[in-house]
């Protein structure tokens, strides 16, 4: 006996109705979730961010110490 799917005879009216409804919530769902994601994303930009100013914060202090004791063997050494 092959398998039948159920079958149901609904009014036209009610059919768009209900399409409208499930459509209003889709478009509410697909709010919430992009509202998700953009949080989701700040968030991961902040964490680069902050990465990357610590990054740059390091070199530039290697650099800096780099420069300072050069110049302070300068001195010492009056070149």
């Amino acid at each position: 006996m092959p398998k039948q799917f159920p079958q149901v005879m609904v009014d036209q009216t009610d059919y768009r109705e209900l399409q409208h409804k499930l459509d209003s919530i889709e478009e509410r769902l697909e709010f919430a979730m992009a509202e998700v994601a953009q949080r989701y994303g700040q968030r991961v930009g902040r964490d680069i961010g902050i990465a990357y100013g610590l990054i740059g914060g390091i070199i530039l202090f290697i650099v800096l110490n780099s420069l300072t004791q050069l110049s302070v063997l300068f001195k010492l050494f009056g070149t």
